[in-house]
């Protein structure tokens, strides 16, 4: 029985993660660029009058990954970020396929044991967290993977179109 853990919509498409892999439909041509040269596709949403409205290129789910793949409960719909169980960011880049879907690439933070424990995305920025509590981030206008400085412990981020929102352990909001 399939079972689904969790759905996020964006702009331009839908991401869903179930028990057998993760699906994703709507304009699954839109691509991003994240650090590295990691294409990722735009995500993106239905129209809220109507499911699947403007989803024209993929009105139907398509598998993202292959049966068996273990992901964790971390997606978010601004750029297709997705994080594995073992706490790898990937983005996801449904044009490069194999025979059992499209290709996730691993995100790179800088260190390779960084480990993510938290991300968002906006329609043009994403934010990872990572398991020292580091935030990261990059846009449309800035590719690649950039720690954000000077920010005290992240508690929790927003992102809006074309801004951010972090608020730290103390209560305070940074933008």
């Amino acid at each position: 029985m399939l079972t689904i853990e969790q759905v996020v919509a964006g702009p331009q498409r839908s991401v869903l993660i179930t028990s057998e892999g993760v699906f994703a439909w709507g304009n699954l041509e839109v691509l991003r660029t994240l650090p590295e040269g990691v294409d990722a596709a735009e995500v993106c949403a239905p129209d809220a009058t109507r499911i699947g409205h403007r989803s024209f290129s993929q009105p139907v789910p398509q598998r993202l990954s292959p049966r068996g793949t273990r992901w964790e409960g971390l997606v978010d719909a601004g750029h297709s970020l997705l994080a594995w169980a073992d706490g790898q960011a990937y983005a996801v880049a449904p044009q490069v396929r194999d025979a059992a879907g499209a290709v996730p690439r691993p995100l790179a933070l800088g260190r390779q044991d960084a480990g993510v424990r938290r991300i968002w995305a906006g329609e043009q920025q994403a934010y990872v967290q990572d398991h020292e509590g580091a935030l990261w981030g990059w846009s449309d206008a800035m590719p690649g993977a950039q720690r954000v400085q000077g920010l005290p412990s992240v508690r929790n981020v927003s992102v809006g179109m074309g801004h951010a929102l972090a608020l730290d352990a103390r209560g305070q909001v940074w933008s």
